[in-house]
């Protein structure tokens, strides 16, 4: 079995890759972020909404989109975005 390392704040826990998969953010973490990410928050939230949808969490679109912006992530070009 797989395990992997997550970091929640400053707490450390070291759990089953199955289990961090199906993980998902509580409902209010969902929300549009209150200003632009920085390339390091925008990593961090793409990681927490691993499970979300672009089209139903603005939060993880937001991140998506500053990942584009900044180089780090390449759209695929045989999809709509």
């Amino acid at each position: 079995m797989q395990m992997v390392l997550v970091v929640f704040g400053g707490l450390m826990v070291l759990c089953a890759s199955a289990v961090w998969l199906s993980f998902k953010p509580p409902a209010g973490a969902h929300t549009a972020p209150e200003h632009v990410f920085t390339v390091s928050e925008a990593h961090r939230a793409m990681q927490r909404h691993r499970g979300c949808s672009r089209d139903d969490c603005p939060r993880k679109e937001a991140a998506f989109r500053v990942l584009v912006e900044s180089g780090r992530v390449r759209p695929d070009s045989g999809r709509l975005y």
